[in-house]
């Protein structure tokens, strides 16, 4: 059922008009809970989880998965395959006798041969009575190498400088107006939405600045040419006070058929107006929608591009390679669960997207995500946009998230100087 289905609680993609805002784990452990244990208290019921890796697999869902399972362990759950549930049905179905006495008999069986200390179903002892029964169920949550598929060569980098835990990049999409011409019909004439991305040049950026300057700390700002045209003096004011500025497309562009030439012309528009705005030459990608091309990381390298941030692949950086040959170009992965939009975009304006979450709801998320990172010696590349995010509540919100991080051996640094980091540690010139 949906109820028992990971993707109605994490599933978040631009792609899909039925998106939809991120859960909180304990919201969602809490339902499969409760639904668990009113078919305990049934006994003769099945209880199937439908899981996808690439969103049940985060650390902080993983471990608090792990935790569920030890609870069900506890009160007397028989585990198995689905083919191993049905292959025992079929047996009680031939065999001809009261399913349900069988059923109870069959896993009380199991659990005891299995391990002795784990109680008979319907009894629920806390987790001092029954914690070593339940440690042989426990997940591995340790670090399961740097595996890749398909892309890239991972970094092994033994360490953040100066002994810290973790790399947490504040990164600030300033789409703007942008983030609504290339929303859908719906948007682009629509002068309230339009009014909505003029929030974050005019209320967001003044207030982001001002909170980063507070705790002294540097960050990324993707900022699309058209916007750069439209608010030089924001796009001085970020380069003034120390920030990066990365690429973000000239129109916001979304679009998987563009050539390489269109790609290129596009780029160089868009380098043109930020360093005659300030002075900077970008060094670093984050694709509009995240949408990239197969000719695209040729294209950073002839840019002297020397970091992407568009795979969400991995929770480590890592090296690209082209044609079988590693090039000094570092990924510096992202994911929704860290995408501010997966909990504070909400439009009625076609394609619609509903369900706003409070800031104490995403400050709960990112806290359990980034305490299972820092574990770990991972990486957090945040995807925030001043529009939403720059509401006072959230920038209060992220306020303190910066200084939990921070407590706790957090190293704040720019999308470049980590890229930076990570060359002169993995890659040989």
């Amino acid at each position: 059922d949906v109820m028992m289905d990971d993707f109605t609680y994490y599933y978040f993609t631009y792609s899909d008009p039925a998106v939809r805002a991120m859960y909180r784990t304990r919201e969602v452990m809490d339902a499969w809970r409760a639904e668990f244990d009113g078919l305990r208290e049934e006994g003769n019921k099945l209880f199937v989880l439908k899981l996808h890796p690439q969103m049940i697999g985060r650390l902080s869902r993983i471990r608090a998965l792990s935790e569920l399972i030890g609870y069900m362990k506890r009160c007397g759950a028989w585990f198995a395959t689905c083919e191993e549930a049905a292959r025992y049905v079929l047996e009680q179905k031939k065999a001809g006798g009261d399913e349900k006495a069988g059923a109870e008999e069959k896993a009380e069986s199991v659990e005891k041969t299995e391990n002795p200390a784990i109680p008979v179903q319907g009894e629920c002892p806390g987790p001092a009575q029954t914690a070593a029964a339940s440690g042989n169920l426990m997940v591995n949550t340790t670090a399961p190498g740097n595996l890749m598929i398909n892309r890239g060569r991972a970094c092994d980098i033994p360490k953040w400088p100066d002994g810290k835990r973790i790399a947490v990049m504040l990164a600030f999409d300033i789409d703007a107006e942008t983030m609504w011409t290339t929303h859908g019909d719906g948007s682009f004439l629509h002068m309230t939405d339009l009014s909505r991305g003029l929030y974050g040049p005019k209320q967001g950026i003044p207030r982001i600045l001002a909170m980063l300057d507070r705790w002294g700390v540097k960050g990324t700002f993707f900022i699309p040419g058209v916007v750069a045209e439209r608010y030089p003096e924001m796009v001085r004011e970020i380069a003034r006070r120390g920030h990066e500025i990365g690429f973000h497309g000239y129109y916001h562009e979304e679009f998987p058929t563009t050539t390489k030439e269109e790609e290129d012309a596009t780029m160089r528009r868009a380098e043109g107006v930020i360093e005659a705005a300030c002075g900077q030459k970008l060094r670093g990608h984050r694709g509009p929608g995240g949408v990239i091309h197969d000719y695209s990381l040729e294209l950073f390298l002839e840019h002297g591009y020397i970091y992407s941030t568009n795979w969400r692949d991995c929770d480590g950086p890592f090296l690209h390679e082209i044609n079988g040959k590693t090039v000094p170009l570092v990924e510096l992965p992202k994911d929704s669960i860290f995408d501010d939009t997966a909990y504070d975009f909400y439009t009625d304006t076609p394609p619609e997207r509903y369900e706003l979450k409070a800031p104490a709801e995403m400050m709960e998320i990112w806290k359990e995500e980034f305490d299972a990172l820092a574990e770990e010696g991972r990486m957090i590349n945040f995807v925030l946009h001043p529009q939403f995010m720059g509401r006072a509540s959230r920038i209060n919100m992220l306020s303190d998230l910066i200084g939990y991080m921070l407590s706790r051996g957090a190293w704040f640094e720019t999308n470049e100087h980590v890229a930076e980091y990570v060359l002169k540690q993995c890659y040989k010139w």
